[in-house]
């Protein structure tokens, strides 16, 4: 399955695990039910050992509580008879190691039912595979998907049919005619659902991107009811975060949980650790991965790239010069050596809040047109300055 950040692959693939245990004929992949086993972490090197086999047992060993892991005879012939569906995620942020452990081309390649997601295009080899591409949402049909949305939670006969055009209309206007993708409709849905418990006035909505995701996290905080953070506060540690996750390669990947503290702690944060934990423990906002449990992750994908974008902004703001010296140095080499895909979706987003966050911004000036150069985006220039039109990623 492959498709930029909040298309919705990691649902589809979850979707496709729920099929794997279905108990129904009509709904089932195969004629037999089916293991689904959930990769989403780099492999580790095991001397002598499959790393690939290796994550599995471990897996799988934990979903069936058992003290000891499955043999790996067995193991070999549940992969072969299809009797487990393996499902590995983000593979294109994934290290070389893991990526090199994934050759369903080889004859002594074990896994015979898998699933991958991926923001680029992978090649896999000469095998039988299906892509599936997950659409965004058209521009023209963004009221369809918010009625059928809001209908399914439940929440539609809130509205007057007076508030719910307005609401759509304002979505319509913040991004445009470009096609958007489900995390961010949701995202919004949401967001247009809680400004009803709250303030009941719809004109409160976020009326760009970057802003909606600073929303989406003021709604995650208002739901803490003791020892809350204040929502400056937690916007300034999630940034810098976020970038601490994405400077080294420009994907959304993973920091050491050391060097996060350390950034936060050069903020001038007091216990930099309750904060990080905050984060994860009350918001949800990160995850700890790896086996040693000593790095973090953002749950989501473009709400780090957003985040980290915002964290570029107060860094730099309008000084072309550090924009060159310091963040385009680094993203020129990353496109030659061929990772534009990979890499997309952070400079659309570091675009879209400099054009929503720089005063007197404009989409001929330097910073947004280089980023959408790289990103491979030839914007129109008719744009109204009063509302910020971008590609979503």
């Amino acid at each position: 399955m492959g498709g930029e950040g909040g298309v919705g692959k990691t649902s589809l693939a979850c979707r496709i695990a729920g099929w794997a245990m279905a108990e129904t004929e009509d709904q089932q992949l195969c004629k037999h039910l089916m293991l689904p086993v959930l990769l989403e972490e780099e492999f580790r090197v095991n001397e002598g050992k499959s790393p690939l086999l290796e994550a599995i047992r471990g897996q799988l060993q934990a979903l069936i509580d058992e003290p000891e892991p499955i043999c790996q005879e067995l193991l070999l012939r549940l992969l072969r008879k299809k009797r487990i569906l393996v499902i590995v995620d983000r593979f294109s942020e994934m290290n070389a190691t893991t990526r090199e452990a994934i050759e369903p081309e080889s004859p002594e390649f074990p896994v015979n039912a898998l699933v991958i997601t991926s923001r680029i295009e992978e090649k896999l080899g000469r095998v039988n595979k299906t892509i599936i591409k997950p659409l965004r949402i058209e521009a023209n049909k963004l009221s369809s998907f918010m009625e059928a949305y809001l209908m399914q939670r439940g929440k539609r006969d809130r509205f007057t049919d007076q508030e719910f055009f307005d609401a759509c209309n304002r979505l319509s206007l913040m991004v445009g005619q470009n096609n958007i993708t489900v995390l961010l409709a949701k995202l919004y849905a949401e967001q247009l659902i809680a400004s009803k418990d709250v303030t009941s006035n719809i004109s409160a909505l976020p009326e760009n991107i970057p802003n909606l995701m600073l929303g989406y996290i003021n709604e995650l905080n208002r739901d803490v009811t003791d020892d809350q953070f204040d929502d400056r506060t937690v916007h300034q540690i999630a940034k810098t975060i976020a970038w601490e996750c994405l400077q080294q390669s420009y994907q959304s990947g993973n920091a050491k949980r050391v060097d996060a503290i350390a950034a936060l702690a050069n903020l001038g944060i007091d216990d930099p650790e309750a904060h990080l934990n905050y984060l994860e423990k009350r918001l949800h906002l990160i995850q700890t991965i790896g086996s040693a449990k000593d790095r973090i992750r953002f749950c989501l994908d473009p709400l780090a790239e957003y985040l980290a974008g915002w964290y570029l902004i107060e860094l730099y703001g309008n000084n072309d010069g550090k924009w060159r010296s310091h963040f385009f140095k680094k993203a020129d080499d990353l496109v030659k050596t061929g990772a534009p895909d990979a890499i997309k979706g952070l400079l659309l987003a570091v675009r879209d809040c400099y054009l929503s966050e720089v005063q007197g911004s404009k989409e001929t000036d330097f910073v947004p047109q280089k980023l959408g150069k790289l990103a491979g985006f030839i914007p129109t220039f008719n744009i109204p300055n009063t509302t910020v039109q971008t590609v979503i990623p």
